[in-house]
């Protein structure tokens, strides 16, 4: 979930999720004490959101997801250096997004 910090590193938001998205057996504990560590409200978020698109990576996860919800940000998250005011691109309520250039991401139950 480190791309979600920093998605330039990693070819993109949408490199990112493809790659991700192949993972059949994420351990979800680990990956729990794991965004616990790092304390980034904006990296709960995206994982909230990646776990809920992509169920198949895991198994349940609605534990992780509930967790989740309690550490969730107080205001819309920008991932790829988006800020507030700036033309939007992707929302996380998308179906499928194409993603080019800066991403925006908004998780309605995640974030308020």
């Amino acid at each position: 979930m480190d791309g979600f910090a920093a998605p330039w590193w990693v070819g993109g938001l949408e490199e990112l999720v493809e790659s991700a998205a192949g993972f059949c057996d994420l351990d979800l504990d680990i990956l729990n004490a794991y965004l616990k560590l790092l304390d980034r409200r904006v990296l709960d978020a995206a994982t909230g959101w990646f776990l809920e698109r992509y169920p198949e990576v895991s198994g349940d996860a609605a534990k992780l997801l509930a967790q989740l919800e309690k550490r969730r940000p107080q205001k819309p998250v920008y991932l790829g250096g988006r800020r507030a005011g700036g033309p939007p691109a992707t929302t996380l309520e998308d179906p499928r997004p194409s993603v080019a250039g800066k991403q925006f991401i908004r998780r309605k139950h995640l974030i308020q």
